[in-house]
């Protein structure tokens, strides 16, 4: 267990879905700087809002490392999903 995680549930959300959505980015290889933004912004909105889907999908107990867990998932895999979307609208903007 860490010993200095951080004590507010918001704070734990927001670090979780922050190291999630810098993963995503290292990982996916984004086309643009938009595209990379776009990909950011929602994976980081995704898994603050959105945390506890991972965590009631394997049954975990929520407590402060589950929580950062649970956004650091939702926000990685988030971000997999946003990129269909912004390259969707991306296109209708040009068009």
């Amino acid at each position: 267990m860490m010993e200095k995680l951080p004590t507010d549930p918001l704070v734990q959300k927001l670090f979780g879905a922050l190291l999630g959505a810098i993963a995503h980015i290292i990982y996916s290889n984004p086309k643009s700087l938009k595209d990379m933004i776009g990909r950011f912004v929602f994976a980081l909105i995704a898994g603050t809002v959105l945390y506890f889907i991972p965590v009631e999908f394997f049954g975990w107990v929520m407590d402060d490392e589950r929580r950062i867990a649970g956004a650091l998932l939702m926000a990685f895999g988030a971000g997999y999903v946003a990129g269909p979307i912004i390259r969707w609208m991306v296109a209708k903007t040009k068009a």
